[in-house]
């Protein structure tokens, strides 16, 4: 960097320090934005109470009715959820407060009982509600287990009768399942691998959370210098409108370090907070996080510099830039939903014209094991940010940016 745009840089740096708001808003929204959401989808899902009756209309299924009951029970506590599930005699009079009520009727226990015939559990499941869906999967859950366990009682009964010796599970599994992984390459790949991979596609989705501070900067330092009146001290100062932005777009990079450092504090307590399994995060998969981090923030600032010049305020130009901020959550809601390398040659090239789109590819090209195409990822965003600039320097002319008026 020369030296006029170094000192357009520190300055800028300098002015970054004192804005409270500017810095509130790019350690917060990274940091806050994954805990946020584990809260909303969580733990305040875990506060939700889903009500479940085991309904028995016969006195011999009492001990079925019971073991559902608690089955059912333990497995929602094990998801997190605040559960009240009981068993009751007879049939329901009526399911007002009811989420998910669980029938065993008349007849059950001879069905249940006998080697030829099948039992039959009724549910009836409260709609709209995502908690009665989730008590319905514990259910499904807890009647497989039940029914799963019957059907070895039933084969040890037949086998006994007919004299032979055997195993319930060759009969009822003959054929077992056993899973393996693979690396693109056709390698093979550990366990935790998977792990891994899970962990990159959070953290494809929360690069979104650092991209909007960079909107905020960028619009403040270019109109906000001019609704503060300083603008026409630096026009007038020897410093080229090059140097000049490229100091401004330099600070963004002190910026986009505060900003990973916000965003990677936020992925660990979104872990933390919903005790997640199957997570992992490895330290070379969290510097490589940073690092593209530190590249979009800069990016995101060369592709608002020319919008913001072009603005007549402060609310003008984040409005403006706001198209940016929704090409970036497209992108990265598309990436934690969707494998990106796995689409069409079509549809891959209308993506890769959005630069948002490279820094998700970083990461995932990373956690594949491809380097080379991680690496070119990178260049892409920083070629990209090399090319905004002489477009940002062009928009930043002085006449207009001094008669420019909101």
């Amino acid at each position: 960097m020369r030296g006029k745009a170094r000192v357009v840089a520190w300055k800028e740096v300098v002015d970054l320090a004192r804005d409270r708001r500017t810095l509130a808003a790019t350690v917060l929204l990274p940091m806050a934005g994954l805990p946020l959401l584990a809260l909303l989808t969580g733990v305040l899902s875990g506060l939700e109470t889903v009500r479940v009756v085991v309904y028995y209309e016969e006195a011999e299924a009492y001990s079925v009715a019971e073991w559902l009951a608690g089955t059912v029970a333990g497995i929602l506590e094990s998801w997190g959820l605040q559960a009240s599930v009981a068993a009751a005699e007879g049939p329901p009079q009526s399911l007002a407060g009811v989420d998910v009520a669980v029938i065993l009727p008349r007849g059950f226990s001879e069905n249940y009982t006998s080697l030829d015939r099948q039992a039959v559990v009724l549910v009836s499941v409260l709609v709209g509600s995502p908690a009665s869906d989730a008590a319905r999967s514990a259910v499904q859950a807890a009647v497989s287990g039940l029914s799963d366990w019957l059907a070895s009682r039933r084969v040890e009964e037949l086998a006994s009768i007919a004299g032979l010796a055997l195993d319930p599970r060759a009969v009822l599994e003959p054929v077992r399942l056993e899973t393996a992984y693979h690396r693109p390459t056709g390698a093979p790949a550990p366990p935790e691998a998977v792990e891994v991979a899970e962990t990159a596609r959070l953290l494809e989705f929360a690069l979104f959370f650092a991209a909007n501070p960079a909107v905020i900067y960028m619009s403040d330092v270019i109109v906000g210098e001019r609704e503060r009146r300083t603008i026409e001290a630096l026009l007038v100062a020897p410093v080229s409108r090059r140097d000049l932005l490229a100091g401004k777009i330099a600070a963004a990079t002190v910026l986009g370090l505060v900003a990973a450092a916000a965003d990677t504090v936020g992925v660990l307590v979104y872990f933390a907070m919903l005790e997640a399994v199957g997570i992992r995060l490895s330290p070379g998969l969290a510097a490589v996080h940073a690092g593209v981090t530190v590249l979009l923030v800069v990016m995101t600032s060369a592709i608002v510099a020319p919008i913001a010049a072009r603005s007549g305020s402060v609310r003008a130009a984040q409005a403006s830039s706001f198209l940016v901020l929704m090409a970036a959550m497209a992108v990265y809601f598309t990436a934690f939903t969707v494998d990106l390398l796995k689409l069409p040659a079509e549809a891959r090239a209308v993506l890769y014209l959005v630069p948002f789109t490279h820094a998700a590819l970083v990461v995932h090209n990373y956690i594949l094991g491809n380097l080379a195409a991680a690496a070119a990822h990178a260049l892409i965003m920083a070629a990209v940010t090399a090319a905004m600039i002489p477009l940002a320097a062009r928009a930043f002319a002085s006449e207009k940016l001094v008669t420019l008026r909101p």
